[in-house]
């Protein structure tokens, strides 16, 4: 009898254990990128709540007047 090979999912579920990220799949370049896309983000978002601060501590400072 011929033994069929396992796919990785399959044998992760047989072992009842979560699939690890993908990330393992991608090569450097695009592991590079994403982490650049990360960055950016993260960035913008920062930049967004910076300005959100200003724009309360100057009504703060324009009420306390």
């Amino acid at each position: 009898m011929k033994k069929e090979k396992m796919t990785k999912e399959e044998e992760y579920r047989n072992a009842d254990v979560p699939m690890p990220d993908d990330r393992g799949e991608l090569d450097l370049t695009k592991m590079i990128e994403l982490q650049q896309k990360e960055i950016r983000d993260v960035v913008k978002e920062n930049k967004t709540l910076i300005e959100e601060i200003e724009r309360l501590r100057e009504k703060l400072c324009k009420c306390s007047n």
